[in-house]
C-alpha cells in the first residue's frame, strides 16, 4: 500500500539535518556558561595586563591542566556511560512488552473454545491499553523526584504491572490450566519479573548522579582556574621583567590562550551537565 504521507525527498532530509546540525552548534556555543567562561578569562586576561594591575607570573601548565580537564573527561566518561545503561533497559522493557503481546495474541487465535467468563473478543484491546499505561507509567515513574508524586507514580506502574499479570492469568484459565499451567506461562512471568527489574534498574541509573563533590570542582574549573591562570596568560606576550609600556594591554596570544583554555573546560563540564 502507498504511504499517505511519504518520506520527504533524500536531498531535502540532508538540508534539514545540516540546518539542524547548525542551530545545535551555534546553540552550544552561544549557551550562557560557555559565554560566561570565555568572558570571565579575556576580562582577567585585561585585568593582568601591564597597563591596569600588572600581575604576571609564569606557571607549568601541564600538570595545572591535566588536573582540570582530567577529571572532567572522566565525568563525562560515567554520565555517559550510565546514559547508555538507561537506553538499553528501556529497549529491553519495550522488546519485553511486544513480546508479551505477541505471545498473547498467538494464544487467542488458537483459542477455540474459551471459557464462558472470557470475552475474547475484548482481550486483546484491554491487553494493549495496559501495556501502554505501563510504558506511560514508567516514563512518570522515572521522571518524578522523591516526594508524594513520585510514590504516586511508582504505584500507578506497580497497579499496571500488577494488571498485566492478572491479564495473563486470565488467559490461562480461558484454556482450561489452573495457576501457571499453560505451557507459555512461565516465559510470560518471567518476563512481567524482567520488567519490573530492569525498570528498577532505570530508577536506580536515574537517581544515581553525578557526585556534588564533582559538580563543584567542574564549576571550578569553570569559573575560577581562568582567573587563577590569567596572569600566566597575560605573561606570554609581557613578561614580567619587559620595560613599562612596552606591552600596554597584553598581546593577542594572550587572550586568544585564555579564552581556548576556557572554552574548553566550559565546553567539557557543559556536555556533563547536557548528558546528566
Amino acid at each position: 500500500q502507498q504511504r499517505k504521507f511519504p518520506p520527504p525527498p533524500l536531498k531535502e532530509r540532508f538540508y534539514e539535518e545540516v540546518l539542524l546540525g547548525a542551530a545545535s552548534v551555534v546553540a552550544f556555543l552561544l549557551s550562557p556558561l560557555i559565554l560566561t567562561s570565555m568572558f570571565i578569562g579575556a576580562l582577567c586576561v585585561l585585568l593582568s595586563s601591564q597597563r591596569i594591575l600588572d600581575i604576571q607570573y609564569t606557571l607549568v601548565l601541564p600538570p595545572i591542566i591535566t588536573g582540570f580537564v582530567f577529571p572532567l573527561v572522566f565525568t563525562m566518561s560515567a554520565t555517559w556511560s550510565r546514559r547508555e545503561q538507561g537506553r538499553a533497559f528501556v529497549h529491553k522493557i519495550r522488546a519485553q512488552l511486544v513480546n508479551h503481546y505477541w505471545t498473547q495474541s498467538e494464544w487467542l487465535y488458537w483459542m477455540e473454545k474459551p471459557t464462558d467468563t472470557f470475552d475474547k473478543n475484548n482481550y486483546l484491546p484491554v491487553l494493549d491499553r495496559c501495556l501502554k499505561n505501563i510504558l506511560i507509567n514508567l516514563f512518570a515513574y522515572l521522571r518524578s523526584e522523591p516526594g508524594a508524586r513520585h510514590v504516586e507514580a511508582e504505584t500507578h506502574l506497580y497497579a499496571e504491572l500488577r494488571s498485566l499479570s492478572h491479564l495473563t492469568e486470565l488467559m490461562t484459565r480461558a484454556w482450561g490450566f489452573k495457576y501457571a499451567g499453560a505451557p507459555q506461562c512461565g516465559r510470560l512471568r518471567a518476563m512481567e519479573t524482567s520488567i519490573l527489574e530492569n525498570a528498577l534498574h532505570l530508577r536506580g541509573l536515574k537517581d544515581t548522579k553525578t557526585p556534588w563533590g564533582l559538580k563543584v570542582f567542574g564549576w571550578m574549573s569553570t569559573i575560577v582556574s581562568p582567573i587563577f591562570l590569567a596572569p600566566h596568560f597575560a605573561g606570554l606576550t609581557c613578561p614580567a621583567d619587559s620595560d613599562p609600556g612596552t606591552c600596554g594591554f597584553g598581546g593577542g596570544a594572550s587572550y586568544i590562550s585564555a579564552i581556548l583554555y576556557s572554552f574548553i573546560v566550559s565546553a567539557l563540564f557543559r556536555i556533563v551537565l547536557d548528558l546528566e
